[in-house]
């Protein structure tokens, strides 16, 4: 199956639009050990502590966040943070559950979602952060059309502990571009 056909076949359901048997599929892909490791906080989310974030994405206009279903199936997530309607800017964020891996969803699920993103929230620029280890979420971007805009250190916890965090960048105008040329590869 191409992009174009993964793309189609893929649906954005709000956080605030599932149900608490969708919110809890959602949270056992969040809790995947591949997605927790490639995350700002890798601990186990529990039930309440995952409804409640859900409640208060949907009652926040600076984020969302979005499940991501392949043929009616959660497959994923993705969302906003820190949206400035002012600099037209904000930060996003995904994952893909590890059953998915290796199937062209991670590409199908970034181009919906950032489809969305910038059509929904007219944004000028979608900003994207991933740890250095994390080769999958880099090669995700790169192959978006993201540019390397800085690495730089972040504590870690208690002891002397850093990860390095790389941050990406990706305008509108570059994102159309970049679109049509995935489209144009895919139809060949």
């Amino acid at each position: 199956m191409g992009l174009r056909s993964t793309v189609a076949a893929m649906s954005l359901q709000p956080v605030e639009a599932l149900d608490i048997a969708e919110l809890l599929q959602l949270l056992e892909i969040r809790n995947q050990r591949v997605v927790r490791e490639n995350s700002r906080d890798d601990h186990i989310i529990g039930r309440d502590e995952h409804i409640a974030w859900a409640e208060e994405v949907a009652q926040d206009t600076a984020q969302c966040f979005l499940a991501v279903l392949y043929q009616g199936k959660i497959v994923g997530g993705a969302g906003l943070r820190h949206i400035d309607p002012v600099a037209a800017r904000a930060e996003w964020s995904f994952y893909l559950s590890r059953h998915e891996h290796g199937k062209g969803k991670g590409l199908a699920l970034g181009v919906a979602a950032l489809d969305h993103f910038f059509s929904e929230y007219q944004l000028f620029e979608i900003v994207g952060e991933t740890l250095t280890h994390n080769a999958i979420s880099q090669k995700v971007h790169l192959n978006l059309g993201f540019k390397l805009k800085s690495k730089r250190r972040r504590e870690k916890g208690a002891e002397a502990d850093f990860d390095e965090i790389i941050t990406f960048g990706l305008t509108a105008d570059a994102w159309r571009t970049r679109r049509a040329e995935l489209f144009a590869v895919d139809g060949k």
